[in-house]
């Protein structure tokens, strides 16, 4: 199951990255350790493509609340890719 994770996972990945700031610090610096302390297993992390692995700056977390509204709303049981919402500066 390749760039997916369980609705519980969704929902726990997208309460810590809306909540706990040291939680959202480890994973900007590793997505894979966020979801190895979220209980993701090891076998399912590697299956993750690498640029969704790769370190990233995480969007405001009040966007991840209303992510987890969403979900929490949706009767979804599996989600199929891991986009992390990110912010994106461009120097002009």
């Amino acid at each position: 199951m390749a760039d997916s994770l369980t609705r519980q996972q969704a929902l726990t990945l997208l309460h810590k990255l809306g909540n706990d700031d040291e939680f959202r610090k480890r994973f900007e610096e590793s997505p894979a350790r966020g979801l190895a302390d979220i209980g993701v297993p090891q076998e399912n992390i590697a299956g993750f493509s690498p640029a969704a692995l790769a370190p990233v700056k995480l969007a405001p977390k009040e966007k991840f609340q209303q992510l987890h509204g969403q979900v929490t709303s949706q009767p979804t049981t599996e989600w199929m890719c891991m986009i992390i919402p990110t912010l994106r500066i461009d120097q002009a």
